[in-house]
């Protein structure tokens, strides 16, 4: 069977993020680093998702900021993935298919 990818929500927004992760409760994110309206990192600090908490999705952070304190705060605020656009780009669908089918697709990639 192919895993399946569907597309359930955009924002470009913390506000509309955060209110949109909460109603779809999606099983994977993809947030970037910089929004239209605030930052993505601090969308991922509103929803504060325990350690143990099964309702945590996977979450892929993908942006053209790749720097060291993204990555560390994008590790704190529970990031599976931390991908830069601009070296790692075709590299995001092998993540989400790997998700899709419920697990890490390459440990290389993961946090």
């Amino acid at each position: 069977m192919q895993p399946s990818l569907i597309l359930v929500g955009t924002a470009d927004s913390e506000k509309d993020a955060v209110a949109k992760i909460r109603a779809l409760k999606p099983e994977a994110l993809v947030v970037d680093i910089k929004l239209r309206e605030g930052n993505g990192l601090n969308v991922l600090a509103q929803l504060k998702w325990g350690d143990d908490d099964t309702s945590k999705p996977k979450i892929v952070v993908f942006t053209n900021y790749p720097r060291q304190e993204y990555l560390r705060n994008s590790k704190q605020l529970g990031a599976d993935y931390f991908l830069d656009k601009s070296t790692q780009f075709s590299d995001l669908p092998r993540v989400l298919i790997g998700l899709s089918d419920g697990g890490r697709s390459d440990q290389s990639l993961g946090l």
